[in-house]
């Protein structure tokens, strides 16, 4: 009986651990989301603080800015609008290049497949299920008939061709990815904020906060521009790439 309550506590323990383990990565995760999304630039993070610093200690000493609740409200308008524009052109132009390198991907992957099946392929590999092959086993099974000793050099150095290209596809859409998600976060981030202080204009045309929120939102739009460059940059050499 003691050793099962023992047991049981250990298991207990050891449970608790995966757990805050588990939720320690996804805290990293997030973190890691955000960092990318809007501070991934020190300069910038540190030129905005220094900003907000000045803006909040002459505001308080010197300045005194009070907007009127007419340009607090044009102005988170214009933000939203702009936002939602910028959405829909991304979004467009994301599930189109998307898809068009998933189809690159397939297309070579199904290139392999098919070479391996041939018969000039079978007579130094046997017989092989090639055409049974998953797509996300390609590359696998790829790389290890390229390795295989009785292949000819041209076969084989025909297949690592096959290969490496599938490779490249994969890491640039990789890389593709990893560009699209900063631009996505601080582009529907900016634009719920917006619309959140559209109608909240009233109270921060009356509040001294106010100025603070234009900055911010300001800070936002400017990071959301460079996320959207960089974003179409990458795209653009997607295009050099697939067309050279």
């Amino acid at each position: 009986m003691g050793y099962s309550i023992s047991k049981f506590a250990v298991d207990r323990k050891n449970a608790m651990n995966i757990d805050l383990k588990n939720i320690w990565t996804k805290t990293k995760s997030v973190y890691s989301i955000i960092r990318r999304a809007f501070f991934h630039s020190k300069i910038l993070n540190i030129l905005f603080v220094i900003i907000l610093v000045l803006t909040i200690l002459l505001n308080n000493r010197l300045l005194k800015m009070n907007p009127s609740e007419t340009a607090f409200f044009y102005f988170f308008s214009s933000v939203a609008q702009s936002m939602a524009a910028i959405i829909a052109l991304a979004g467009t132009v994301a599930i189109f290049r998307y898809s068009f390198l998933m189809e690159r991907i397939r297309t070579a992957k199904h290139h392999i497949k098919e070479r391996v099946a041939t018969s000039a392929w079978m007579f130094y590999m046997g017989i092989t299920d090639s055409q049974a092959w998953h797509d996300e086993e390609v590359l696998a099974r790829a790389e290890k008939a390229q390795k295989n000793p009785r292949l000819p050099s041209n076969i084989a150095n025909e297949l690592l061709a096959s290969i490496v290209e599938v490779s490249a596809l994969e890491n640039f859409r990789n890389k593709y990815l990893n560009s699209l998600l900063p631009s996505t976060i601080s582009t529907f981030s900016t634009f719920i904020l917006s619309l959140t202080f559209i109608p909240l204009s009233p109270w921060l045309a009356m509040n001294k906060v106010g100025i603070y929120f234009i900055e911010i939102s300001l800070f936002l739009v400017f990071i959301t521009t460079l996320n959207i460059f960089r974003y179409f940059i990458t795209t653009t050499s997607f295009d050099r790439k697939t067309h050279a």
